[in-house]
């Protein structure tokens, strides 16, 4: 079971870090604040060109392999809720480490249930 875990948590890291570089990528080329909700090709053609986006979807695709061996060998009951679990863990940490925005208690005690819950669905 250890090492399930270990590789669900290698699984969270990945993708987590995969979606943290593009949203750093996006910075500048899309702007993160207006009315419409939807881009333009031209945009999305500019966001493609982003060296960080491209590395994201490269590092967030490996985490996606990762959790495709996990599944294999892991019940899905198991591993989705743990991988999930992580994950937001990772996001928040990487919200607000690197990006620098804001998280409220109120945040860090949804997360803190969510994990608790993740863990107690995983148990057998």
């Amino acid at each position: 079971m250890a090492g399930k875990v270990a590789q669900a948590v290698i699984c969270a890291i990945l993708g987590s870090a995969g979606i943290g570089l593009i949203k750093v990528g996006l910075q500048g080329v899309i702007p993160a604040s207006g009315t419409h909700p939807w881009i333009s090709l031209g945009t999305l053609m500019a966001a493609a060109k982003s060296p960080l986006v491209l590395v994201g979807m490269v590092v967030g695709f490996m985490g996606t392999l990762n959790y495709i061996c996990l599944l294999a060998k892991a019940d899905l009951a198991v591993a989705a809720p743990l991988v999930a679990a992580a994950a937001w863990v990772v996001l928040l940490a990487f919200s607000w480490g690197i990006l620098r925005e804001p998280v409220s208690a109120a945040r860090v005690l949804g997360l803190v249930m969510v994990v608790g819950g993740s863990v107690i669905l995983s148990v057998r």
